[in-house]
Order: structure tokens, then C-alpha cells, then sequence
């Protein structure tokens, strides 16, 4: 309980200047990043894309990182495709590579490659726009195989965003 509160009650921050970002610890920094971006999600409903689009470049890479990580490691590649959330694939990778994890970036190209080769075979199952045609969906593409390897790497992107935002300060500067 006390957790939640505390969490409902963090400190949220509308600008980045390199005192905030040195005076955050390590273990709220990730979540302070991610609050920023949520920020300005929220407030342009609906442009998920083009607000991200209009990030600076360290912001676009850590929010792709942590995006692809969130989807693979609970639903797997199969649901990332099927969300939303593929819409940044193609940037993937290189956002990947530029926290600083190159295999991670490379097996993303190859799960990008095994969701478009499925696209043909998964168009019936999107269509449908059911949770059970989603459910099905598993059974028919080889994006599963990719899973596991994956998420092992994926374990380690917040310590990655971590150094790459504690060495790479100047470029989450808002200010």
C-alpha cells in the first residue's frame, strides 16, 4: 500500500535541465523519463506517433527500447506486431543499438523480417479484431521462437537506458 503511494505520489518533471537529471537517483530515473513522455502523450491524444516523432532523438530511443521491451516480455512478438506499438519496428532496432545493445538490435530485424513474411497468413486473424483470433494467432507464427532469446537481452535494457541517459546527460535536456 505504501508502495502506491508512494508511487501515485512521485515527483513528475515538466523539463530536464542537468542538475534534475544529476539530482535524480538512479532507481526513479527510468520512470522519470517515461513520466515525461507519458506527459506529452497525454496531452496530444491519439498522436502517439507524431509526438514521438518530435522527441529528441535520446528520448525516441529510450521510449522505443522500453516500448519493445514492454510488449515482448508480456506478450511476446506476436504481440507486438498485433498492438499498436509496431508502429515504431522499423526505428527498433537502431534505437536498440544506440543504448547500446547490437544482438538485441539484430534480432529485432529478424523478428521485423518474420512479421512482414506472416503478414498474408496473419491478415485473417487481424481482421477478425478478436481476442480469440489473437489467441489463435500464436499458433501460426514463428515470431515465438524469437521470444525467449529476447527477453534475456531485454532484462537488461533499464540498465542499459540507465548509463546511456547518465552518459548521454546533454541529449535529455529539455530545457
Amino acid at each position: 500500500m505504501r508502495m502506491m503511494e508512494e508511487f501515485n505520489n512521485r515527483k513528475k518533471y515538466a523539463e530536464f535541465d542537468l542538475v534534475t537529471l544529476q539530482a535524480i537517483k538512479d532507481v526513479h530515473l527510468e520512470q522519470a523519463i517515461l513520466d515525461y513522455i507519458f506527459a506529452k502523450l497525454d496531452a496530444r491524444p491519439g498522436q502517439r506517433v507524431q509526438v514521438i516523432s518530435n522527441l529528441p532523438p535520446a528520448f525516441q530511443a529510450f521510449y522505443m527500447s522500453w516500448l519493445v521491451e514492454a510488449e515482448v516480455m508480456n506478450g511476446g512478438f506476436n504481440q507486438y506486431f498485433w498492438n499498436s506499438s509496431s508502429e515504431f519496428a522499423e526505428q527498433t532496432p537502431a534505437a536498440l543499438a544506440v543504448i547500446g545493445d547490437e544482438v538485441a538490435a539484430e534480432m529485432m530485424r529478424r523478428a521485423i523480417a518474420v512479421a512482414i513474411a506472416e503478414i498474408p497468413s496473419m491478415k485473417k486473424y487481424k481482421s477478425a479484431a478478436t481476442l480469440e483470433a489473437f489467441s489463435d494467432s500464436y499458433k501460426h507464427t514463428k515470431l515465438n521462437d524469437l521470444d525467449k532469446p529476447f527477453c534475456k537481452r531485454a532484462e537488461g535494457f533499464p540498465a542499459l537506458r540507465l548509463h546511456y541517459v547518465r552518459n548521454h546527460q546533454q541529449s535529455f535536456v529539455t530545457q
